[in-house]
C-alpha cells in the first residue's frame, strides 16, 4: 500500500506511467494515484519530479490538487515496481472537456472564466502548462451540483524562468493546440502567451466543433500553425460580434501581439460580455449537461474567476462605461481592496502531505493592514510614482509579504512586476538588468538572435499600444539592449551607471505602456545600482511606477548607503514586527498539517516570526521527528522544537548523501559546502565553473536536482539556492572548520564572472574578503578601481578607492608604497575628468610628501603625470610643466607611460598657440603607444592629433578621428569615443554637412552625460557654435549656458571660450554679456588659444555691440 493509499483499479496507462484509483486509509476518500513505470529511467523520474514540483506549488480550486508523494517500498502493493515514484491527487469523475457539446455562448464563457482564473493563478507563480487541450481539463462536481473545470496533467509544464540547456531544441505538446514557438522548440520564448494560444485553439474547437488547424501529420499541422491564416469562424451558437477578433488575438502567430496574460484576456472577455444584456448571465455547466435542456444561471457578480475577483467589487462594473472597444489590450483596473485568490485547502486526509512540505507555496496569513496599504499605493501609482520601504528582522516575513503582493498583482493583471534580487557578492543573475532581460523573455539568447528578439519585444509593446514604430530607432534600441545584456559579445558597451540608467529608464518607460510597473527591490541594502535607477525613475511624475524595497534592519552596506538614504527619504516606512499570537498560530496550522499541540509548540518557539516557524517545521520533517496521528502530525517523543538548527542538519544532509554511492559521499559533502559560500542565488553557469575549478567529478546539475528533490534547495533553472538560511550557515561553518576554507574561496573567485554593471574584480574582492584573505582581496579591489576608471565609471571608482585606502592602511601599507601611490594616480585621474577643482587643490597639498619617497620610479612618474593633467584643469600651468618634467625624467623608458606623457604634452600645447609642437607630441605618442601595443593610448594621441588637424582644416582629420573612434570603442573608453565624435562633428560642419554635425555632437554629449565627464561642457560649446552659424540662436545660447554652468567659475580651460563668447554675443543681459566677454578675452590672452571659430565669434560680438 503506497503511503496511506490502497490500490483499487487501474484507470489508465501511458508510455511513462499509469494512473490508479486508490482509497485513503482510514478516511475512505478516493484519489487518483499516478506512478512511473520505468524505475530506472532518469528522464522519466525527472519529468515526474517536475510535474510534482509544478502542481504542488499550486493551491487553487481550478487546478488538480496533489495530496501526497512518495516512492514504492518493499512492503507496498506488488502491482507497483519497487522504488517507483508516485503521487496521489484528487480524483475527478465528471469527465473532461473533450467531446463536450456546449449549447450556448453563456456555457462557453462560464468555462473560460474558470479556466482563465486557474491559468492566471499558475502563471503568476511562474508555471506555464504548455499542453493545454480539452482532455487535460477535467470536470469536477462542485457544491452547486454543477461541473467545474480543473486543469491537470502538468507533465511538461515548466517554470517560466527555466533556461536549462537540455531543453533548447525539443518539441513538446499536442500538435493541434501547439503554438508556433512550441513547434520551434524555442522554450526561452514560452510564456503565458503560449498557453493562451493553446487555449485559443481549444476555444475555437469548443465553439465550432473542430480545431482551427488539422492535418495528417505533425509536419502538416505545424506548417499550418506557422503560415496559414485562421479560417472564418463558424460557431455552433450565437456569439458577440467582438468574439472572433478577440479569439484571433489569442491565437496570433506572433507571441508579442497576443494578450500578455490570462487576466488581460479575461478582462477583455468580461468587457465584451458586460456590454450586451444577452450575455449578462453566465450558465454553470450542469452535471447532467448532456441530457438537460434547462441550465441554471448565475449573474456576473457570482462568477468565481480572475475577472470575478475584480467584478465582485461592484464599483468596477461602471469604470469602463465609455469605452466599447472589446479588443483593447489593456491591464485590468486595480481593485479598490485586497482580493484573495481562489485557493483550496483539503484538510480531510490526515497522515498525508508531509513530503510536499517545501514544494507547496507557504500560505499567507495576517498582515491585513500592510496588504491594504500596498494595494492602495498600487492604485495611486497608476497616476504618479510611489515608493515604500519594507523593513524587518530576518524571518519577520518581508519576503513573504512581497511574494504575496507581487503574485496577486500578476494574477489580477493589475501591473507589470519586475523583481530584482541582490546579495553581498552580487550574483550573476541578480540586479535590474537580469530582471528586465528575464521579463522580456531574452534569457538564453546571444549575438544577432538576441538583437532580433529584442527588436521583436520592442515592436510588440509598440504594436499592442498602437504607437508609431520608427524602424531605425527600434534597431538602435535593440542594439543597445543587446549590449546591456551581453556586454562581452556586443559591438558597443554600456559600462557606467549613467549609461545603464539612460537605456534602462527608456526601457521601463516603454514597458509602462502595457500598464503600471511594480519594481521590487529585494535585499535592497545590497542593491545600490538598482536603487540609483529607481531614484531617477521616481522623479518622473508621469510614470506609472511603484517601487517596493525590502531590507533587513541593522544591515549596513556602505556602498548602498547614499542611494538607500535617498530612496527612504519621504518614502513610507513599513516595519514588520512579529505576528499576533492568533495570526501566528493560524499561520503554523496553514503551513503544515500539524495536530493542535504540535502547532502550538512551533508557534510558541518561533515567537511570531513566520520564517522561523517554517524553519522549525522544515527541520522537524527532514529529521523525521513528526509522526502521523488521528488529528494530524504530532511531535515524536523527546522532540525539542526549539533546539539549535545545528542539531537537525546532520540528519537532513544524510538524506541527500544517502542518494550517492559511499565512495562519492565525501565529495558531495564538499560540494554542498561550496554551495554554502554563496550569499544568495547560485548561477548555474558559475556553479559548473566552480566545480570544474575544484576538480569535482560529481555532475553539478545532478547535485542541484537531488538537493531540490530532498527539499534542501530550490531552483528556477537559471539559478539555484539553499532554501533555509540556517542550512547555509551550517554549510558555511563546516567549510570554515575544514582545511579548504581558503582554497575554496580562491576557486570561487576564479569561477566568478562579471555581473551586469559590476566588475569581476569587485566580485572577487568580496569573495576573498569573506575568507579573510585581505591582501588578495585588496589587489582585486585595486584592479576593480582601475577597471571602473578605464570605463569612466567615476563615482564607483571613487567609492571603491576610498574602501581600498582604508584597507591598505589597515594592512599597514606605508603611504609611499607603490600600491598607495598608484591609488593617488587613480584619484587625480578621476578628479581631472570630473573637473573637481577644489578637490584637486586639496589633494595636491598631501601629494608630494607621500609620492617623492616612493621606491618605484614608474609608479612615481605616473603619479606626477596624473597630477600634471589635473593641474591643467585648475589653470596652474607652471605646475603642469613642472610635474610633466618630473614624470618624463623618471618614466621615459616605459613606452606606455611615454605615450601618456606625449598625449599630455600635446594637450597642453593644443590649448595654446603652439600647434606644431602639439602635432609633434601627438605623433610621438602614437609611435610610443604602438610600440607598447597600447590601443587605448594610441587612440588618445590620435584624437588629439585629429583636433589639431581640424583647426587647420586638413582632410586627414576625418581618418584620424575615425581610427581613434574605432580604438576607443574596442577598448571601451566612452569619454574617448565621445571626443572622437566631437571632432567628426566639427569636421562635418566645416565640410558643409550641418545635419550630420548635429547628429554626431548630440551623440557625443549623450555619452558624456552618462559618464559624468566635464568634457561635456566643451562639446556643448561646439554644438552651440553649430547652432549659431546655422541661425538657430536661441538654441545656441541654451547650449552655451548649460556648458558654462557645467564648467564652474574656477575652471580655467581655454576651450570654455566658446561658451563665453556665445553668451557675450547672444545674451540679452548686458552685465552677463560683459562678464562673459571679459572671461573669454582673459583666457585667450593667457593661453594664446587658436581656433578658426574664435575670430568668427569675436567679430560677431564686436559687430553686434559696437565695440572696438
Amino acid at each position: 500500500m503506497p503511503g496511506s493509499f490502497r490500490l483499487i483499479e487501474l484507470l489508465g496507462e501511458g508510455g511513462m506511467g499509469a494512473v490508479w484509483r486508490a482509497e485513503h486509509h482510514p478516511s475512505g476518500y478516493h484519489v487518483a494515484l499516478k506512478v512511473v513505470h520505468d524505475v530506472h529511467s532518469e528522464i522519466g523520474r525527472r519529468a515526474f519530479a517536475r510535474e510534482i514540483q509544478s502542481v504542488a506549488a499550486l493551491n487553487h480550486r481550478g487546478i488538480v490538487h496533489i495530496l501526497d508523494v512518495g516512492e514504492v517500498k518493499a512492503d507496498d502493493d506488488r502491482k507497483l515496481p519497487l522504488g517507483a515514484p508516485w503521487f496521489a491527487m484528487e480524483l475527478s469523475e465528471g469527465g473532461t472537456l473533450e467531446g463536450l457539446q456546449l449549447k450556448s455562448f453563456s456555457e462557453l464563457a462560464r468555462v473560460l472564466f474558470d479556466v482563465f482564473d486557474a491559468l492566471a493563478y499558475a502563471h503568476a507563480r511562474g508555471i506555464i502548462h504548455r499542453d493545454l487541450k480539452p482532455s487535460n481539463i477535467l470536470l469536477k462536481s462542485d457544491d452547486d451540483h454543477g461541473l467545474r473545470p480543473i486543469l491537470t496533467d502538468f507533465g511538461i509544464a515548466r517554470a517560466s524562468s527555466d533556461i536549462n540547456e537540455e531543453r533548447t531544441s525539443t518539441t513538446s505538446g499536442t500538435p493541434s493546440y501547439m503554438s508556433p514557438e512550441q513547434f520551434h522548440g524555442d522554450w526561452q520564448s514560452n510564456g503565458p502567451w503560449t498557453d493562451l494560444y493553446s487555449l485559443g485553439c481549444m476555444i475555437w474547437e469548443l465553439s465550432t466543433g473542430r480545431v482551427p488547424f488539422d492535418g495528417k501529420s505533425m509536419i502538416e499541422i505545424a506548417q499550418k500553425h506557422f503560415t496559414e491564416p485562421l479560417p472564418k469562424l463558424t460557431p455552433r451558437f450565437d456569439v458577440p460580434a467582438e468574439f472572433e477578433p478577440w479569439l484571433r488575438r489569442l491565437t496570433h502567430k506572433n507571441p508579442e501581439e497576443r494578450y500578455r496574460n490570462a487576466a488581460q484576456a479575461s478582462w477583455a472577455l468580461y468587457r465584451m460580455v458586460s456590454q450586451d444584456p444577452r450575455w449578462m448571465k453566465m450558465s454553470r455547466l450542469s452535471a447532467a449537461i448532456h441530457q438537460s435542456t434547462s441550465v441554471a444561471t448565475l449573474t456576473l457578480d457570482s462568477m468565481h474567476t480572475a475577472v470575478s475577483d475584480l467584478s465582485s467589487l461592484g464599483e468596477l462594473l461602471t469604470q469602463d462605461s465609455t469605452d466599447n472597444n472589446a479588443l483593447a489590450v489593456e491591464a485590468p483596473p486595480v481593485p479598490f481592496h485586497v482580493v484573495e485568490a481562489s485557493e483550496t485547502h483539503d484538510k480531510r486526509l490526515f497522515g498525508v502531505g508531509l513530503n510536499l512540505f517545501g514544494l507547496r507555496q507557504t500560505p499567507f496569513v495576517g498582515r491585513n493592514r500592510e496588504r491594504e496599504l500596498l494595494w492602495e499605493l498600487l492604485r495611486t501609482a497608476t497616476n504618479s510614482p510611489q515608493k515604500i520601504s519594507i523593513l524587518g528582522a530576518s524571518g519577520s516575513g518581508k519576503s513573504r509579504l512581497l511574494d504575496w503582493f507581487l503574485t496577486r498583482v500578476l494574477e489580477l493583471g493589475s501591473g507589470q512586476v519586475i523583481r530584482t534580487r541582490h546579495s553581498k557578492t552580487g550574483g550573476l543573475n541578480e540586479g535590474l538588468v537580469q530582471a528586465l532581460r528575464s521579463k522580456l523573455g531574452l534569457v538564453g539568447y546571444s549575438d544577432h538572435i538576441l538583437r532580433d528578439k529584442a527588436q521583436g519585444a520592442i515592436r510588440g509593446i509598440l504594436k499592442r499600444n498602437d504607437s508609431l514604430i520608427d524602424d531605425k530607432q527600434v534597431e538602435q534600441r535593440a542594439e543597445e539592449l543587446a549590449a546591456l545584456f551581453e556586454p562581452e559579445s556586443a559591438h558597443i558597451r554600456f559600462e557606467t551607471p549613467g549609461e545603464r540608467l539612460a537605456i534602462l529608464s527608456w526601457l521601463i518607460r516603454l514597458m509602462s505602456l502595457d500598464g503600471p510597473i511594480v519594481l521590487a527591490v529585494d535585499d535592497a541594502h545590497w542593491g545600490w545600482d538598482t536603487l540609483a535607477i529607481a531614484n531617477a525613475l521616481l522623479k518622473d511624475e508621469t510614470l506609472g511606477l511603484l517601487v517596493v524595497a525590502a531590507r533587513e534592519l541593522d544591515v549596513i552596506c556602505p556602498q548602498s548607503a547614499e542611494q538607500l538614504a535617498a530612496f527612504e527619504q519621504d518614502a513610507i516606512q513599513l516595519e514588520l514586527g512579529p505576528l499576533s499570537d492568533a495570526e501566528h498560530e493560524a499561520f503554523v496550522k496553514a503551513v503544515a498539517p500539524l495536530e493542535r499541540r504540535a502547532a502550538a509548540r512551533v508557534a510558541q518557539a518561533s515567537q511570531g516570526h513566520p520564517g522561523r516557524a517554517v524553519q522549525f517545521i522544515e527541520n522537524l520533517i527532514r529529521a523525521h521527528e513528526l509522526v502521523p496521528s488521528s488529528e494530524g502530525y504530532a511531535l515524536a517523543a523527546k522532540s525539542n522544537v526549539s533546539r539549535e538548527f545545528s542539531v537537525f542538519w546532520p540528519k537532513i544532509q544524510a538524506r541527500l548523501l544517502a542518494q550517492y554511492p559511499s565512495d562519492k559521499r565525501e565529495e558531495v559533502e564538499l560540494v554542498m559546502q561550496a554551495a554554502g559560500l554563496f550569499e544568495g542565488e547560485i548561477s548555474m553557469v558559475e556553479w559548473r565553473r566552480l566545480l570544474k575549478e575544484l576538480g569535482i567529478e560529481v555532475a553539478p546539475d545532478d547535485v542541484v536536482y537531488r538537493a531540490v528533490a530532498t527539499g534542501i534547495a530550490g531552483t528556477d533553472g537559471a539559478s539555484w539556492w539553499i532554501k533555509e538560511r540556517s542550512h547555509r550557515s551550517e554549510l558555511l561553518e563546516a567549510c570554515r572548520e575544514s582545511t579548504h576554507w581558503e582554497s575554496m574561496h580562491r576557486a570561487l573567485a576564479r569561477a566568478a564572472l562579471p555581473a551586469p554593471g559590476v566588475s569581476v574584480h569587485e566580485r572577487r574582492h568580496t569573495i576573498l574578503d569573506q575568507a579573510g584573505l585581505e591582501g588578495e582581496a585588496a589587489e582585486e579591489l585595486r584592479l576593480a578601481v582601475e577597471e571602473y576608471l578605464h570605463h569612466n565609471v567615476y563615482q564607483r571608482a571613487s567609492t571603491l578607492a576610498d574602501e581600498l585606502e582604508r584597507r591598505l592602511a589597515r594592512l599597514g601599507v606605508a603611504p609611499n608604497d607603490p600600491r598607495r601611490v598608484r591609488l593617488v594616480t587613480v584619484r587625480f585621474e578621476m578628479l581631472r575628468f570630473t573637473g573637481r577643482v577644489r578637490d584637486i587643490m586639496a589633494a595636491k597639498a598631501a601629494f608630494e610628501r607621500h609620492v617623492v619617497t616612493c621606491p618605484d620610479p614608474i609608479a612615481r612618474a605616473d603619479a606626477y603625470r596624473a597630477l600634471a593633467g589635473a593641474l591643467f584643469v585648475t589653470g596652474d600651468h607652471e605646475g603642469v610643466l613642472h610635474y610633466y618634467g618630473l614624470a618624463a625624467e623618471l618614466g621615459h623608458h616605459d613606452k606606455t607611460l611615454a605615450a601618456k606623457l606625449y598625449h599630455g604634452a600635446g594637450w597642453y600645447h593644443s590649448n595654446g598657440p603652439n600647434a606644431d609642437e602639439a602635432r609633434a607630441a601627438y605623433r610621438l605618442g602614437i609611435e610610443a603607444a604602438k610600440s607598447a601595443n597600447s590601443k587605448r593610448e594610441e587612440a588618445w594621441n590620435l584624437v588629439g592629433l585629429a583636433e589639431i588637424e581640424l583647426r587647420a582644416l586638413k582632410p586627414e582629420t576625418e581618418e584620424l578621428a575615425s581610427r581613434a573612434l574605432d580604438l576607443f570603442e574596442e577598448t571601451g573608453s566612452r569619454t574617448g569615443a565621445a571626443m572622437a565624435l566631437q571632432v567628426l562633428g566639427d569636421f562635418a560642419r566645416f565640410t558643409g554637412n550641418p545635419d550630420l554635425a548635429e547628429e554626431l555632437l548630440l551623440r557625443s554629449i549623450e555619452m558624456l552625460q552618462r559618464t559624468g565627464s566635464v568634457v561635456e561642457s566643451m562639446v556643448r560649446g561646439r554644438l552651440g557654435v553649430l547652432y549659431f552659424v546655422t541661425e538657430r540662436r536661441t538654441e545656441a545660447l541654451e547650449q552655451a549656458e548649460i556648458g558654462r554652468s557645467r564648467y564652474g567659475s574656477l575652471l580655467s580651460l581655454p576651450v570654455r571660450v566658446f561658451d563665453d563668447l556665445l553668451i557675450a554675443v547672444l545674451s540679452s543681459d548686458p552685465q552677463l554679456r560683459a562678464e562673459a566677454w571679459e572671461i573669454s578675452e582673459s583666457l585667450l590672452k593667457k593661453h594664446g588659444f587658436v581656433h578658426p571659430d574664435v575670430p568668427l565669434l569675436r567679430q560677431a560680438y564686436l559687430s553686434a555691440h559696437g565695440e572696438v
